[in-house]
């Protein structure tokens, strides 16, 4: 627990999934080399959480060399929700199950026990700085973080180019626009014309998806959500991906009266030290409204 004036809690908050898992592993291991002094909750539902601490017995899993990490779980009993019992992950659902997961985690029993969570921290950190980093999936913690007066950031560990194709399918449904006579289901993207996507493309949740539904619902509170946050991590690097992250802000940017005028590199690959930042506090409260490049030295998939 961080005490003193000077000290950073980082509550980080990954969709539970174990590929975003393992981002957030690898995200708060350059928090540590960043500042050694930083307190770092990984918050999850009870199994996960179990997991995550049992997996840390191994020594080839990230948990087991990250001793500077903590835990918290948050209540969550998957049968109040309509979801299997003991299931807790979307790596444990069928597809079809991903909708009522995705109402699960969005809950206001499930953000109330992240509030509190949120304000727990804000009144035990004895004057220090707390920073929320959450999944674009838990989009709805902005909205928790501007009620506490805390930093916020989205980490987005499957690239650049991939949540921007993403974010445009979902806010567009550009699917739904093609023209009957292009018989090959091609079609570009409304904010990306240099873009062209196939139907065939497309997951089962998203080819259906009509606007009406609740998936899209979902995903368009999502979106309407995460324009409010102070920063977006992205799992790449602007040499690999240099059109990606141009996709990247000029989404964010159409959402903000100020425009997202340039990348922030936060770290190297992990075989070298953080040269961007002294302060990794500082650095998040300096970026408001910035779009970020992190490179964790692998990539989720």
């Amino acid at each position: 627990m961080a005490g003193d004036g000077s000290s950073v809690r980082f509550g980080l908050f990954p969709f539970p999934a174990h590929g975003h898992f393992s981002a957030f592993l690898s995200l708060a291991a350059r928090i540590n080399r960043a500042n050694l002094t930083a307190d770092i909750v990984l918050v999850s539902t009870p199994r996960n959480v179990v997991n995550l601490r049992r997996s840390a017995s191994s020594s080839s899993s990230p948990a087991a060399q990250a001793p500077y990490l903590r835990f918290h779980a948050l209540p969550f009993v998957p049968a109040d929700h309509g979801l299997p019992a003991n299931a807790e992950s979307a790596d444990t659902l069928p597809i079809h199950h991903f909708t009522i997961l995705f109402d699960a985690i969005e809950s206001p029993s499930f953000q109330d026990s992240f509030d509190a969570f949120v304000g727990d921290c804000t009144t035990t950190d004895g004057g220090g700085v707390v920073v929320v980093v959450a999944d674009p999936l838990l989009a709805w913690t902005t909205a928790i973080a501007r009620r506490h007066g805390v930093p916020h950031a989205l980490f987005v560990s499957c690239g650049a180019f991939g949540i921007a194709v993403y974010h445009s399918l979902w806010n567009h449904l550009p699917h739904l626009r093609r023209l009957s006579g292009d018989a090959d289901g091609a079609f570009t993207l409304p904010d990306h014309p240099e873009v062209t996507v196939h139907r065939s493309q497309l997951p089962p949740h998203l080819l259906h998806a009509d606007g009406t539904d609740r998936t899209t619902a979902y995903y368009h509170r999502l979106i309407s959500a995460a324009y409010d946050t102070d920063a977006v991590l992205i799992n790449t690097m602007e040499e690999l991906e240099p059109a990606g992250l141009r996709m990247a802000r000029k989404n964010m940017a159409a959402s903000r009266s100020t425009p997202l005028a340039r990348s922030c590199v936060v770290s190297a690959p992990t075989t070298t030290p953080a040269t961007t930042t002294k302060s990794t506090s500082g650095w998040t409260a300096k970026r408001k409204g910035q779009c970020c490049t992190y490179h964790s030295g692998h990539i989720t998939r």
